[in-house]
Formats: C-alpha cells, sequence, structure tokens
C-alpha cells in the first residue's frame, strides 16, 4: 500500500504534479501503480475469507460507494471541468460492468424472496436483465462514438476493441469483410484470442473460413482468411493491414477505407 507520506503529496499536490516532480514519471507511475493493484487483491483476499458481520465492520459498504463514486467521476469538480468530454468509454463500460454485478447480486436475492412463487417475480427479473442490456448498449455506443472520432480523424474505419470482441463488433468485422472481397460471410466464431493473436472461424454451410489477425509490432495487425485448415499461401483467399491504437486498457483495431 502507498505510504501515508507518499498519498499526502500525492492528494495535496495531485497526481500529474507529483509525478512531474518524481525525476522518473514512469517508474512512479508504475510503482503506485503496483501498489495500488497490491491493495485491491489484500481487500479482496480478506473479503473472501471474511464473514458477512466482520466484513461490514472492516470494509464498510459506504467506503466502497465512496471510491465507486470517485473512480465514475460522479459529483465531483472533475466532472464539473470535463462537461464537455462527457463521452468516456472507460466510464461507461465500468459503470455497465457495476450494474451487471449487482443486478446479478440483486437477482440472487430476489430468486431467495420469491422461490415459492416464481412467476409472480418473473417481471422484475426480466426488468433486471432489460436493464443491465441497455447499460451494456450505452457503454457500446460510447466507445463507438469516441472510436468513431478518432477513426474520421485518421481517415480510417473503427472494427473492434481487441481485449474483447462484442457481437457488433464481430458484425463490423464482417461487413468489413465482405465489402472487401464480396464473399458472403457467415458468423464469426472467436476461436482464440491473447495479446498477439485473435483466430475466428466463418461459419457458413457454402463458403466456411478461417481467419487470423497476428500483431505486427505495436500499431499494426496483418488479417488473412483461409479457406483451409492453416493459412499457407495456396489457401489465402484476402490478405489485410490493420491499423491497431493504443488505449487506457484495451488495443483499439481499425480497419482503411476502400479507396
Amino acid at each position: 500500500m502507498l505510504s501515508y507520506d507518499k498519498y499526502s503529496q500525492i492528494v495535496k499536490q495531485g497526481l500529474l504534479k507529483y509525478l512531474e516532480k518524481s525525476g522518473s514519471a514512469g517508474q512512479e507511475k508504475k510503482r503506485i501503480s503496483e501498489m495500488i493493484s497490491k491493495a485491491i487483491m489484500q481487500v479482496n483476499g480478506i473479503s473472501d475469507k471474511c464473514p458477512e458481520d466482520l466484513l461490514e465492520e472492516l470494509i464498510p459498504a459506504e467506503l466502497i460507494l465512496v471510491v465507486v463514486q470517485s473512480l465514475l467521476r460522479i459529483g465531483t469538480n472533475r466532472r464539473k471541468d470535463n462537461e464537455n468530454k462527457i463521452l468516456n468509454s472507460r466510464i461507461a463500460d465500468l459503470a455497465a460492468g457495476l450494474v451487471e454485478l449487482g443486478m446479478t447480486a440483486c437477482m440472487e436475492q430476489h430468486h431467495l424472496l420469491f422461490k415459492d412463487t416464481k412467476n409472480l417475480g418473473q417481471p422484475i427479473l426480466t426488468q433486471m436483465q432489460n436493464a443491465v442490456a441497455t447499460c451494456k448498449d450505452l457503454a457500446y455506443q460510447v466507445e463507438l462514438v469516441e472510436q468513431d472520432r478518432s477513426a474520421y480523424e485518421n481517415k480510417l474505419l473503427y472494427l473492434f476493441k481487441w481485449k474483447k470482441i462484442s457481437q457488433r463488433g464481430k458484425e463490423r468485422l464482417a461487413r468489413y469483410l465482405y465489402e472487401r472481397t464480396e464473399i458472403p460471410l457467415g458468423e464469426i466464431k472467436i476461436q482464440k484470442m491473447d495479446g498477439r493473436i485473435i483466430i475466428f472461424n466463418v461459419v457458413d454451410e457454402l463458403f466456411p473460413l478461417k481467419g487470423r489477425i497476428r500483431m505486427q509490432g505495436k500499431k499494426s495487425a496483418i488479417l488473412k482468411l483461409s479457406n483451409g485448415t492453416d493459412f499457407v499461401d495456396r489457401n489465402i483467399v484476402y490478405t489485410d493491414k490493420l491499423v491497431i491504437k493504443e488505449g487506457i486498457d484495451s488495443k483499439y483495431v481499425f480497419g482503411k477505407p476502400i479507396a
């Protein structure tokens, strides 16, 4: 955890000024990140092994809500300072994730409360599920606006987030490939994804394909479509070079418009 002296300096000066004066901003930021991650993991470990009544004493719900409120920039001066930059995919993603976790906990409680009268409780469960879907959709729309703005400025087409390709991301990729190959593309199913490579299948009875997107350096990736089981030259039906842009917590993948 951060020492009290270091924490006091950061709060007093603001993190950016503190890092500027540290002499090695990159290294200091890394140390702070590691300490914060360690503290969060320690809290998580204590929570897992702690009975409910004692947990409330050690980590009260009000304190957790204060942290969440700060992370979401709710009711703070920072939010007021950024009124013209209200679209923020990190905040929208985090908020949607918290809604999903909260609704899951509420639905579990609801199930216990109405276990003998399930039909009476179903409309409420449906509303909760719809709320989660709405928040996820909003997060996607915010991400789309952010990345489409970046794409327009750089004359690119936003495709998907590398960290997690949503259904809409797969649909954008399929449409992008169809416009360039004129091959009717079926559903895209991800087979493998890590920090360097994505492998997917195009499910189609008449023309099944296998796709691979491999990172090439930090700013580009090579996409290949194959009509075989591997990616040797004789099986390649389409090759493209995609553009990678680093975000705060993920890579964003862009294609180039048709000339």
